[in-house]
């Protein structure tokens, strides 16, 4: 449960040249076991100042524009916290009615969450948060089962999205309870040798979690060749599904190599600079059930074998 409890402190109010009450807020920002959460942003968004007011959906607020990818409420001016080590932040804000967020950076692996509205009218106040999350870690596996050690994971919620980097080969988020779609991505340097970006849906968080994401598939190898048969090196073969994608750059020799799920993909072959006129070919619904090889002679239609 989201807490934000209320209670006066001593300490004075104070006013700025233009006369503006200013409202001490002291809080601390918790875990929902309790322990402090450092280095976390507290935003505070006056509903006053919104410049473009956009619906919410039917189960829970948007992020404010910010603090979300995607369309949201954009506020002007918002005012924010960072808390320390132990939790704790402090700020002065006008009185007024805010809506208030804890959040951090949008790489930072910590999806923003709302609390309940705070309203200044001259007390101090002092607000004790909690953010009702739940820890999802694991690793990226890639061909033969080894960990990747680098890349990163974006999550998409109903109402709002994390990033976190793959760090000493795992990830780590902190995200609300909701269902997620989640997509693993490797480093260029993994993606440039076939290995696919990879989107698990329907993911459901609800509690602290492991949750190992297989970037690996079926082997997918062939040539590239043009007229006369001749392999075309520098050029690229990709791939793509509603749920995998990757790419392979020719060899010398015209060869590649990705490695793809199973499913029905659509695949773009470029033979590389200075070519145009070969062209680029497209081949929609190749299934890809198993190991293949798949032969693309650019001078006529693909060939396939197993």
């Amino acid at each position: 449960m989201v807490l934000a409890l209320l209670a006066p402190i001593a300490v004075s109010c104070t006013k700025t040249n233009d006369e503006f009450i200013l409202v001490p807020v002291d809080g601390v920002v918790r875990l929902r076991d309790g322990g402090p959460l450092g280095g976390i942003r507290v935003g505070f968004f006056a509903p006053g100042s919104r410049i473009v007011p956009l619906a919410p959906p039917p189960h829970s607020p948007l992020a404010p524009e910010g603090w979300r990818a995607g369309q949201g409420q954009i506020f002007e001016n918002p005012i924010y916290a960072t808390t320390d080590m132990q939790g704790h932040f402090r700020v002065a804000l006008r009185q007024g009615r805010y809506e208030v967020w804890i959040g951090a950076a949008s790489d930072s692996g910590i999806m923003s969450q709302s609390v309940p509205d705070l309203t200044l009218i001259s007390s101090p106040v002092t607000l004790d948060l909690r953010y009702a999350g739940y820890r999802l870690s694991g690793r990226l596996i890639g061909p033969g089962g080894a960990a990747l050690t680098s890349g990163s994971v974006f999550v998409l919620s109903r109402t709002n999205t994390a990033r976190a980097s793959v760090v000493a080969g795992s990830y780590s988020l902190l995200l609300p309870a909701d269902t997620l779609a989640i997509w693993a991505n490797p480093e260029t340097v993994d993606s440039d040798r076939g290995i696919p970006r990879v989107k698990r849906e329907a993911v459901i968080l609800s509690s602290d979690s492991t949750l190992d994401l297989s970037v690996d598939g079926f082997v997918v190898t062939g040539t590239v060749t043009g007229p006369g048969g001749v392999p075309l090196d520098g050029g690229l073969v990709s791939a793509t599904a509603a749920t995998a994608s990757a790419y392979s750059r020719t060899a010398a020799d015209g060869t590649y190599r990705v490695y793809l799920p199973g499913m029905a993909y659509f695949f773009r072959v470029d033979p590389g600079p200075g070519r145009d006129s070969i062209g680029i070919r497209q081949y929609q619904n190749v299934l890809i059930d198993s190991d293949r090889t798949l032969d693309f002679d650019l001078s006529g239609a693909p060939t396939a074998r197993r």
